[in-house]
């Protein structure tokens, strides 16, 4: 699943394709919001953990990855 969060203060969203469906994304960002003091903890596909002030979320975009194109196309 692909994750691009909105940052407050920052005009680039962060990028994330990480191993959990919407629902569960959905979860994990509601609970962090609910708690503000804690740090939303996310992992990508690589294992590599983001930590994240709840506080400073702005937006939350969830969506199916793309798949890879190769090649070139006409059109």
């Amino acid at each position: 699943m692909n994750i691009s969060l909105g940052l407050k203060g920052v005009a680039k969203s962060l990028d994330l394709e990480v191993e959990m469906d919407s629902e569960q994304v959905k979860s994990v960002l509601q609970t962090a919001l609910d708690e503000p003091g804690k740090l939303l903890v996310l992992a990508d596909k690589h294992g590599q953990q983001v930590l994240i002030n709840p506080r400073l979320i702005a937006y939350c975009q969830v969506g199916k990855p793309e798949p890879k194109r190769v090649g070139f196309g006409i059109g």
